[in-house]
């Protein structure tokens, strides 16, 4: 089970499964795609973190959006192999109004690394 700290909020989680030839670079075409999406911006550019005792890299960035005037950030974050990728946005309203400088992207790759641990399968 996923909850937010202060409760609420929400997991928007893709999954990709397959054979990729270039996993790091699949990691970044799936940042660059959805920072790219109508009314969101980059407010934190994409950083590398390796979770502890983990040999996956997790990307993770924070997108900010601007809806009814207010400014909202969201981080998200992927991690990839060669058969398998998870694409994870996290909603919580306790993230949402923070100061893009003082997310914890570190708490997210980890999140987002639990997340695809727990639904990958390897292809066999």
């Amino acid at each position: 089970m996923y909850t937010p700290v202060n409760g609420g909020g929400q997991l928007s989680i893709s999954g990709l499964y397959g054979r990729f030839k270039d996993p790091d670079g699949a990691r970044d075409t799936m940042l660059e795609r959805a920072a790219g999406a109508d009314g969101t911006e980059l407010a934190v550019p994409p950083r590398d973190f390796r979770p502890s005792g983990s040999g996956t890299t997790v990307t993770c960035q924070l997108l900010a959006r601007k809806d009814l005037g207010a400014r909202t950030v969201h981080p998200q974050c992927t991690g990839n192999d060669g058969n398998t990728g998870v694409l994870v946005l996290v909603v919580d309203p306790a993230v949402a109004g923070e100061d893009p400088d003082d997310v914890d992207l570190e708490a997210s790759a980890e999140l987002a690394l639990r997340v695809r641990d727990e639904m990958r399968r390897p292809i066999r």
